[in-house]
């Protein structure tokens, strides 16, 4: 999709649109130029993070690379600030930024601003400046502050955009997994602090080993022998936030296993962040406990199949690892030669040599690997994932699908979906 920005070119509709914006949303909007320089803004509630000598290096810590997408961007940094930047293009060249924010999808505690005061080796005196700073920013959901960037990014293109899309865009961004992944470990922070649950610790280390192990068949009779002990006492308000918190915990230990069994951190990551998401749409207790089944299974499976695979060249483990991050663009040899540095046609070569398939059928195994994800974890259309994928025409994207799986994609997702 190609932009263009028709009627916001002037100064006075920029200032204008900050701040028609700021006082909709009640956040703060910059608009910075091309150098990365505030131009306009309208942030009366701005306080920028005690940490940051100035607000233009908090925003200079976001826009990493000078990097310039087609679709609203959101970012939570290592202080849990929540922020969405969208870059503004003409018809031939990049304006700015406008950057909103920033906000907190949760109420942080206290143990959390020790545990940042001890991660970033500050003074103690930073705990009373952190804990005013944070009091006095807003607390959103992360799927309200979408909905707000597709609000603002109308207004700027008069384009619109499906929520959905966003979401599975900003998880596939290589920068927003270890984002989702501080935003995970806030939830599990939360969790533990309100005392909704509790694992006992031989049981959470035999689960462990088990998955960073990958062996499923004894995963799965673990899993129908309950732990003894105690098991924790469900939330007062809800049994389901009880299961899910539950979950939370669950998936993190699993995650964790997986990186530690062999699996890619970044692979890891994305999934536990889809599952999580998945998770919290669900609205009954079984269900919850059916995907948490399937999740340990999965990153089970990952486990095993890292142990197991064959040992590629450092090119072709590069060239893996670019495929994984770019899955859902339109990937070219050029582009892979380019990024490990090798002649197109040895690459072509050397990576038939070591994976037994062509470049392009890897990528097509890969892409209906992310399908099948997106099928089990989202409510997108068949139609969605096919262009998410690249795949052209749906009828295309079926085929591949079952010359992969045996199975068509709606086949598929009957099979497996998680209602």
């Amino acid at each position: 999709m190609t932009n263009k920005l028709e009627n916001i070119l002037e100064k006075e509709d920029i200032q204008f649109v900050c701040d028609i914006m700021s006082k909709t949303f009640m956040l703060p909007i910059h608009f910075l130029d091309k150098n990365g320089d505030v131009l306009f803004e309208s942030a009366e509630r701005f306080v920028h993070n005690p940490v940051f000598p100035c607000k233009t290096d908090v925003f200079n810590s976001l826009i990493e690379n000078n990097e310039i997408y087609n679709f609203p961007i959101l970012k939570i940094n290592s202080f849990y600030e929540t922020f969405f930047y969208i870059s503004i293009k003409d018809y031939k060249s990049f304006i700015g930024t406008f950057i909103v924010g920033p906000s907190l999808s949760s109420n942080l505690t206290l143990e959390t601003i020790d545990e940042l005061i001890s991660d970033f080796n500050l003074p103690i005196t930073y705990k009373k400046k952190f804990f005013n700073y944070y009091n006095q920013l807003p607390v959103i959901n992360t799927s309200t502050l979408l909905n707000f960037s597709l609000v603002l990014y109308y207004s700027i293109y008069k384009t619109k955009l499906d929520i959905d899309t966003i979401k599975e865009k900003n998880s596939a961004l290589e920068h927003n997994v270890p984002q989702m992944h501080n935003l995970l470990n806030l939830t599990l922070s939360e969790t533990r602090k309100n005392n909704t649950f509790h694992i006992p610790y031989k049981y959470e280390q035999l689960l462990f080993l088990l998955i960073k192990e990958g062996d499923q068949n004894k995963l799965l009779d673990f899993l129908y022998s309950p732990p003894s002990g105690e098991k924790g006492t469900l939330s007062k308000r809800s049994p389901l936030r009880h299961f899910k918190n539950e979950f939370i915990y669950a998936c993190t230990i699993a995650y964790r296993a997986a990186i530690d069994g062999g699996v890619n951190s970044e692979v890891a990551y994305a999934l536990s962040v889809q599952y999580t998401q998945h998770m919290e749409e669900l609205k009954n207790v079984q269900d919850v406990q059916d995907l948490r089944l399937k999740m340990f299974l999965d990153f089970t499976n990952m486990s095993y199949i890292a142990k197991n695979k064959p040992r590629y060249s450092k090119y072709i483990t590069k060239c893996q690892n670019f495929i994984f991050s770019h899955i859902y663009e339109d990937i070219t040899l050029s582009q892979l030669s380019k990024a490990v540095n090798l002649n197109p046609n040895y690459l072509s070569g050397l990576f038939k040599k070591e994976v037994g398939m062509t470049i392009s059928n890897y990528i097509q195994k890969e892409r209906i690997e992310e399908a099948k994800k997106l099928l089990i974890l989202t409510d997108n259309s068949l139609s969605e994932i096919c262009t998410l994928l690249n795949f052209g025409a749906q009828s295309y994207f079926s085929t591949i699908f079952k010359r992969f799986t045996g199975v068509t994609p709606k086949e598929y997702r009957h099979l497996n979906k998680i209602t």
